[in-house]
């Protein structure tokens, strides 16, 4: 390796040969920590440095699924303005030292699951506060994270709230607290803060979508619309006690106009970045947006608005019981799911990996539904709903030439979960990374949480069974994570105003 202090050796990374960069035979010019350096990947003290650039898997293999050859660095937390309701500093920490965590969460990412995880541990039950208006939950490799949205009046006697995102940690074996819920970044000033959704990336990274307007209530509508719409990105920090994580920098304002249901935030593979999807009105019609981000919270690119069938890319009015605009990918295409204006049939659109539109959309299923949510294997998509009655899923394959293949007469292959039970709502996941290359997915019931698991071969499936037993309310919200072939999967109960939290096995 070629000392990161060296002029010389920077010059020639980033020179006319950079790749080679003018390293030595089987060395490879990489930036670490905004420094560029020669590295190689037979040395083994160059490893943790080229794992952080993104080059090799925590196992010394090409990183491949990193498709725009990005580094994944971490970065340390960038103070807030402002304080938290305890008073305390915006910022979460001084950032700290990166690499314990950050190894453990690598290492668990590169070790495969022998078997799709579908038995779930003990729940995680946490802190119940008057000021939390929603939660949702993340399995990492060491433990359960649920953070909590807190907004409370501000003491600055304006009216106005104060807002913060509290974390808590649990053990992902006994599910046991680590301490209890605490500050972890301040949020921007507005009123009804909601935490909608998080993902975690393969390297530990989390994501954190959160906007403003109180919960969307899938059983009767929203009577107002929400607004604003954010991402926060977290890296992992061996100083920032159990949660083990700290803000990369200040929060991301993604959609500053009306939205409404609730925001999606997922992993994927094929575009080695988070993909943020929600739905808005910007004139009086309702779109569908994406944005895609690096784990370091950098952007870089999407599509807005989702092409639809509608020759003005409209989609149903979101605030009539419905959520749409989940998100998955397949190793070349992405989807996304909407309902039609005309007929509220459920409808996938596909996309190539530059966020360019392939073909037309595609009609799934012709019938009246209320939410819809898609996961990918790595030869089709897994597309779930609900028509008011029960949960059934279609298959779409992925042709050769990167598009659906035509449905035959009898439309796709596909199945109804027995029981007939209408489910409130339901989020998909790919199954991945250290996975058995599945679909999972997460729902909610009136009497509690379950999940079930669509094979591989996006037909063959196990389950519903239940998971987390509880009452459901209106404006309830579920969020469903993948680490390594674990799901963790959390409610947040708008009664009790906590989050329970429970984790499948694997990563070790």
């Amino acid at each position: 390796m070629c000392v990161t202090s060296d002029d010389q050796c920077r010059q020639s990374c980033s020179g006319p040969d950079a790749g080679t960069g003018g390293c030595v035979a089987g060395g490879t010019c990489e930036t670490v920590a905004s420094v560029s350096a020669c590295f190689e990947v037979a040395v083994p003290s160059d490893e943790p440095e080229l794992i952080e650039a993104g080059v090799v898997a925590p196992d010394g293999a090409p990183l491949e699924f990193l498709a725009d050859g990005a580094p994944v660095v971490q970065a340390d937390a960038e103070p807030l303005d402002g304080t938290l309701p305890d008073g305390a500093p915006g910022s979460p920490g001084d950032g700290g030292s990166t690499d314990g965590v950050a190894r453990a969460d690598q290492e668990a990412a590169a070790s495969a699951c022998p078997s799709a995880q579908t038995e779930f541990g003990n729940t995680a039950q946490g802190d119940s506060n008057p000021n939390f208006t929603s939660g949702v939950g993340v399995r990492t490799a060491t433990s359960l994270l649920i953070f909590s949205g807190y907004s409370a009046i501000s003491d600055a006697g304006d009216g106005g709230a104060s807002n913060a995102v509290y974390v808590q940690a649990f053990d992902p074996t006994t599910a046991n607290s680590l301490g209890s819920s605490q500050p972890l970044f301040a949020a921007p000033p507005g009123s009804g803060l909601v935490v909608d959704s998080a993902a975690i990336a393969p390297t530990g990274e989390i994501a954190l979508a959160f906007s403003y307007g109180g919960p969307f209530h899938y059983s009767t509508g929203n009577s107002q619309v929400q607004a604003e719409l954010y991402g926060a990105f977290l890296a992992a920090s061996s100083d920032a006690g159990p949660a083990g994580v700290v803000l990369q920098q200040n929060p991301t304002l993604i959609e500053s106009g009306a939205i409404v249901g609730q925001p999606h935030v997922t992993w994927s593979v094929a575009l080695g970045a988070f993909v943020f999807s929600w739905e808005y009105n910007p004139n009086g019609n309702w779109l569908i947006g994406t944005k895609n981000f690096h784990p370091n919270g950098a952007s870089v690119g999407g599509t807005d608005p989702i092409p639809t069938d509608n020759a003005n890319a409209y989609v149903q009015a979101g605030y009539l019981e419905e959520e749409q605009g989940s998100v998955a990918s397949t190793p070349d295409t992405v989807g996304v799911t909407f309902q039609n204006v005309a007929n509220n049939w459920p409808y996938l659109t596909l996309l190539d990996l530059s966020g360019n539109p392939i073909g037309s959309s595609i009609l799934v299923a012709q019938v009246n539904h209320d939410w819809s949510t898609v996961g990918a294997t790595a030869q089709g998509f897994v597309y779930v709903y609900d028509d008011g009655n029960d949960v059934s899923e279609q298959y779409l394959p992925v042709s050769a030439d990167a598009g659906v293949a035509e449905a035959g007469d009898a439309g796709f292959a596909g199945f109804s979960f027995t029981g007939g039970i209408h489910a409130q709502d339901g989020h998909a996941i790919n199954d991945d990374v250290g996975g058995a290359g599945g679909v999972g997915i997460g729902l909610v019931y009136l009497d509690g949480v379950s999940f079930a698991y669509v094979n591989s071969d996006g037909i063959t499936h196990i389950g519903p069974a239940s998971v987390i037993s509880y009452t459901y309310e209106d404006g309830d919200l579920m969020n469903v994570t993948n680490f390594g072939g674990s799901f963790g999967l959390s409610i947040y109960s708008t009664m009790t105003q906590s989050t329970q939290m429970a984790a499948s096995g694997c990563p070790q």
